[in-house]
Protein backbone atom coordinates (compact mmCIF):
# COMPACT_ATOMS: atom_id res chain seq x y z
CA UNK A 1 0.00 0.00 0.00
CA UNK A 2 3.27 2.19 0.92
CA UNK A 3 4.60 1.62 -2.44
CA UNK A 4 1.32 2.64 -4.62
CA UNK A 5 0.87 5.55 -2.47
CA UNK A 6 4.51 6.45 -3.43
CA UNK A 7 4.29 5.30 -7.00
CA UNK A 8 0.31 7.78 -7.16
CA UNK A 9 2.46 10.61 -5.28
CA UNK A 10 5.49 10.75 -8.35
CA UNK A 11 3.23 10.10 -11.17
CA UNK A 12 0.80 13.24 -9.74
CA UNK A 13 3.59 15.24 -9.22
CA UNK A 14 4.79 14.86 -12.36
CA UNK A 15 2.00 16.48 -14.17
CA UNK A 16 2.23 19.75 -12.68
CA UNK A 17 6.40 19.80 -14.02
CA UNK A 18 4.90 21.68 -16.82
CA UNK A 19 3.94 24.61 -14.97
CA UNK A 20 6.13 27.88 -15.00
CA UNK A 21 8.39 27.96 -12.01
CA UNK A 22 10.88 30.32 -10.29
CA UNK A 23 14.46 28.86 -10.25
CA UNK A 24 14.25 28.14 -6.43
CA UNK A 25 11.07 26.37 -6.99
CA UNK A 26 12.11 24.28 -9.70
CA UNK A 27 15.21 23.18 -8.20
CA UNK A 28 12.91 21.80 -4.95
CA UNK A 29 10.33 20.65 -7.66
CA UNK A 30 13.11 18.51 -9.40
CA UNK A 31 14.43 17.27 -6.41
CA UNK A 32 11.65 16.74 -4.76
CA UNK A 33 11.00 13.93 -7.93
CA UNK A 34 13.98 12.54 -7.65
CA UNK A 35 13.49 11.98 -3.87
CA UNK A 36 10.52 10.02 -4.49
CA UNK A 37 12.17 7.81 -7.28
CA UNK A 38 14.67 7.29 -4.88
CA UNK A 39 12.24 6.54 -2.39
CA UNK A 40 9.90 3.96 -4.46
CA UNK A 41 13.39 2.36 -5.17
CA UNK A 42 14.52 1.63 -1.46
CA UNK A 43 10.23 0.75 -0.68
CA UNK A 44 10.23 -1.84 -3.72
CA UNK A 45 13.77 -3.51 -2.36
CA UNK A 46 12.14 -3.59 0.97
CA UNK A 47 9.14 -5.45 -0.34
CA UNK A 48 11.34 -8.05 -2.21
CA UNK A 49 13.36 -8.99 0.84
CA UNK A 50 9.96 -8.60 3.15
CA UNK A 51 7.95 -10.87 1.05
CA UNK A 52 9.53 -11.77 -2.20
CA UNK A 53 7.07 -12.50 -4.71
CA UNK A 54 9.21 -16.10 -5.97
CA UNK A 55 8.42 -17.63 -2.76
CA UNK A 56 11.78 -18.72 -2.26
CA UNK A 57 13.54 -16.98 0.60
CA UNK A 58 14.55 -13.32 1.33
CA UNK A 59 14.68 -11.42 -1.45
CA UNK A 60 18.39 -9.83 -1.67
CA UNK A 61 18.32 -8.32 1.74
CA UNK A 62 19.06 -8.81 5.73
CA UNK A 63 16.58 -6.87 8.00
CA UNK A 64 19.14 -4.24 8.82
CA UNK A 65 18.78 -3.50 5.39
CA UNK A 66 14.91 -2.91 5.26
CA UNK A 67 15.49 -0.39 7.83
CA UNK A 68 18.04 1.08 6.28
CA UNK A 69 15.83 1.34 2.87
CA UNK A 70 12.69 2.50 4.66
CA UNK A 71 14.63 5.04 6.95
CA UNK A 72 16.08 6.93 3.84
CA UNK A 73 12.83 6.90 1.93
CA UNK A 74 11.35 8.58 5.24
CA UNK A 75 14.23 11.14 4.91
CA UNK A 76 13.70 11.51 1.63
CA UNK A 77 10.51 13.19 2.45
CA UNK A 78 11.79 15.60 5.08
CA UNK A 79 14.38 16.84 2.33
CA UNK A 80 11.77 16.70 -0.16
CA UNK A 81 9.35 18.97 2.21
CA UNK A 82 12.30 20.92 3.47
CA UNK A 83 13.56 21.36 -0.19
CA UNK A 84 10.42 23.98 -0.23
CA UNK A 85 10.48 25.70 3.21
CA UNK A 86 10.72 29.49 2.38
CA UNK A 87 8.03 29.11 -0.82
CA UNK A 88 4.76 29.98 -1.69
CA UNK A 89 2.41 29.35 -4.33
CA UNK A 90 0.42 26.49 -6.27
CA UNK A 91 3.21 23.82 -6.79
CA UNK A 92 4.77 24.07 -3.08
CA UNK A 93 0.57 23.33 -2.27
CA UNK A 94 0.55 20.79 -4.91
CA UNK A 95 3.85 18.60 -3.51
CA UNK A 96 2.40 19.40 -0.30
CA UNK A 97 -1.06 17.87 -0.43
CA UNK A 98 0.76 15.11 -2.62
CA UNK A 99 3.45 14.27 -0.09
CA UNK A 100 0.67 14.73 3.11
CA UNK A 101 0.39 10.90 4.24
CA UNK A 102 3.85 9.13 2.60
CA UNK A 103 6.06 10.74 6.31
CA UNK A 104 3.26 8.82 8.24
CA UNK A 105 2.97 5.87 6.08
CA UNK A 106 6.71 4.97 5.94
CA UNK A 107 6.92 6.08 9.60
CA UNK A 108 4.94 3.51 10.58
CA UNK A 109 6.32 0.49 8.49
CA UNK A 110 9.62 1.56 10.24
CA UNK A 111 7.99 1.21 13.34
CA UNK A 112 6.12 -1.91 12.35
CA UNK A 113 9.23 -4.06 11.25
CA UNK A 114 11.93 -2.83 13.93
CA UNK A 115 9.59 -3.86 16.74
CA UNK A 116 9.01 -7.18 14.95
CA UNK A 117 13.17 -7.68 13.94
CA UNK A 118 11.98 -8.29 10.82
CA UNK A 119 11.90 -12.14 11.78
CA UNK A 120 8.15 -12.82 11.28
CA UNK A 121 7.78 -11.36 7.98
CA UNK A 122 11.15 -13.31 6.34
CA UNK A 123 9.33 -14.96 3.52
CA UNK A 124 5.80 -14.67 4.27
CA UNK A 125 3.85 -14.31 0.91
CA UNK A 126 1.57 -11.18 0.37
CA UNK A 127 -2.16 -12.49 -0.25
CA UNK A 128 -5.24 -11.14 -0.15
CA UNK A 129 -7.51 -13.21 2.24
CA UNK A 130 -10.35 -11.46 1.15
CA UNK A 131 -13.36 -13.83 0.26
CA UNK A 132 -15.21 -13.27 -3.14
CA UNK A 133 -17.99 -15.13 -4.21
CA UNK A 134 -18.29 -16.13 -8.17
CA UNK A 135 -21.20 -16.70 -9.83
CA UNK A 136 -23.59 -19.94 -8.48
CA UNK A 137 -20.91 -20.38 -5.44
CA UNK A 138 -22.52 -20.30 -2.12
CA UNK A 139 -25.80 -18.69 -2.79
CA UNK A 140 -28.85 -20.16 -1.56
CA UNK A 141 -31.23 -18.57 -4.34
CA UNK A 142 -33.86 -19.26 -1.89
CA UNK A 143 -33.34 -15.97 -0.13
CA UNK A 144 -30.02 -14.64 -2.52
CA UNK A 145 -27.71 -14.18 0.84
CA UNK A 146 -24.46 -16.64 0.99
CA UNK A 147 -24.40 -19.73 2.83
CA UNK A 148 -22.31 -18.05 5.54
CA UNK A 149 -24.63 -15.10 6.15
Amino acid sequence: MTLQHFSKALYLSSAISYVNMGTRVRSAFDDCLELLDDSIEALSRSLSTVAPSNGRGAGGGSPADVVTWLSAALTNQDTCTEGFDGVNGAVKNQMTERLKDLTELVSNCLAIFAATNGDEFSGVPIQNKRRLLTENEDISYKDSFPRWL
